[in-house]
């Protein structure tokens, strides 16, 4: 665990603006640093929240807090999946990609198919033996 040491007694000032300047807004948008000292430096600075990237997981999000302190969401289930470099929060929409219905986003390879050829009549739900390897 890294401890963040303040460089000064004092917090530090805006500098002062000559009238009529237009007043920068606080920053609202995504930071995300991905290791523990940018994120603590960025959430001091920014007052607010701020993830480690770094620190993702498939159930779990890790914030440095203003003051120091860090805050570690943890979630039941699976919330994001790994693609790549990238993740990708979990998204159980079917849509229809090469004539099979599909998850937009999910962990498990699940492929759901309009009709089966090896049983006139029927239709399977899903048929697993399509379905992608995991990764």
């Amino acid at each position: 665990m890294t401890e963040f040491l303040p460089a000064a007694e004092r917090p530090a000032q805006a500098a002062t603006q000559e009238s009529g300047a237009a007043v920068p807004a606080a920053p609202t948008g995504p930071a995300e640093p991905p290791d523990f000292v940018s994120a603590q430096l960025t959430a001091r600075a920014e007052k607010r929240s701020i993830e480690v990237t770094g620190e993702r997981t498939e159930t779990t999000s890790t914030f440095v807090n203003p003051d120091g302190t860090v805050t570690v969401d943890s979630y039941a289930g699976i919330r994001r999946v790994r693609r790549g470099e990238t993740w990708e929060n979990v998204d159980s929409t079917l849509v229809q990609a090469d004539g099979k219905v599909v998850p937009k986003v999910a962990k498990a390879g699940i492929v759901m198919s309009p009709r089966s050829s090896t049983v006139p009549g029927r239709s399977p739900l899903a048929d697993r033996r399509r379905c992608p390897p995991r990764s």
